[in-house]
């Protein structure tokens, strides 16, 4: 950020204190892993001290990527394919490490009665919906982090793994 940037802020007329943002850009591979770099703020006057600097790059990975209800074939297929995942016992515990509530699976188990690969279907359904207290989790959301760390909570490290090599995580 320039100080001219910084500037221009402090010379609008009338000031647009404190709603103004700077934004910082940068390609992917320049700059550094953080900010560590001050900025002085001359000629800004203003009772509030806090500045939001907003981060962005151009690109956006695929891991990153949150995932929407577009992708439950997908997310099923890596689940399901060669029967690597025992969903029969295990839809509930994944959905609560994928951030959705207790009464949510509870609903989900009645609504389906108890048909289980119809219950996965609807948990995955809900977490790519991003429900409950789905933000929360590691990952920030309904992506393929916030799938691998839910199934390595779990203990399910082959499915864990075999979705990190397809995806480079």
């Amino acid at each position: 950020v320039s100080q001219g940037k910084i500037d221009d802020y402090g010379s609008k007329s009338p000031p647009d204190f404190p709603g103004c943002t700077i934004e910082i850009t940068a390609e992917p591979g320049e700059g550094a892993d953080r900010l560590i770099y001050p900025v002085p703020l001359r000629g800004i006057k203003s009772d509030n001290m806090e500045l939001n600097i907003v981060l962005k790059t151009d690109i956006e990975t695929l891991t990153d990527t949150l995932l929407d209800i577009r992708d439950l074939v997908t997310v099923l297929q890596e689940l399901t394919s060669n029967q690597q995942f025992d969903y029969a016992n295990n839809w509930k515990q994944l959905g609560l490490y994928l951030g959705l509530y207790q009464p949510t699976l509870k609903a989900i188990e009645v609504n389906c009665r108890g048909q289980v690969k119809e219950c996965l279907m609807e948990c995955l359904s809900s977490w790519l919906k991003g429900e409950d207290g789905v933000r929360e989790t590691r990952g920030g959301g309904s992506n393929w982090i916030s799938l691998v760390a839910a199934l390595d909570a779990m203990g399910e490290r082959e499915v864990a793994d075999n979705i990190r090599i397809k995806y480079n995580l």
